[in-house]
């Protein structure tokens, strides 16, 4: 059963996307926290911490790939 608070599903994905690259399964994870990213640009205001953290988390999965990062 999902939430319904939308911030809260966006913690459950930041939870899975971060268990996904613990397994090295970077496809999936990149997937999970886009799906949270996309709920916390409509959920909190643009300077939140959190916006920031999955930016960077979304960052690391590229790195573990050997993608690399452009601004």
């Amino acid at each position: 059963m999902l939430p319904q608070n939308p911030r809260s599903l966006a913690i459950i994905l930041l939870k899975r996307g971060s268990a996904y690259t613990v397994l090295e399964q970077y496809d999936l994870a990149r997937i999970h926290y886009k799906q949270a990213l996309k709920i916390q640009l409509t959920t909190v205001p643009s300077y939140h911490p959190i916006i920031a953290a999955t930016y960077t988390d979304i960052a690391k999965v590229h790195e573990h790939k050997g993608c690399p990062t452009s601004p």
